[in-house]
């Protein structure tokens, strides 16, 4: 994953979440079936994913779309 913020920019990145089960499944069966598909991250692990790159998280929350789709939220600030 590729980041260019301008100064004083900031990150904001919609993505659906693996925290959720039926993400968790759709996340391994596009890996099976399709080859441009690499991952699906849980909150964590794109908070953990942007800490390791020096970005501060400002804020992040998970939610939900219907019953299969769960979404994530992140705003944050390059070190």
């Amino acid at each position: 994953m590729l980041i260019l913020v301008k100064p004083n920019g900031k990150v904001i990145i919609l993505d659906w979440n693996k925290d959720y089960f039926f993400c968790k499944i759709c996340d391994w069966l596009l890996q099976i079936f399709d080859s441009a598909h690499q991952q699906c991250y849980t909150q964590n692990e794109l908070h953990q994913l942007l800490i390791s790159a020096q970005f501060k998280i400002h804020s992040g929350t998970k939610f939900r779309l219907g019953v299969i789709w769960g979404m994530m939220i992140l705003t944050a600030y390059p070190l």
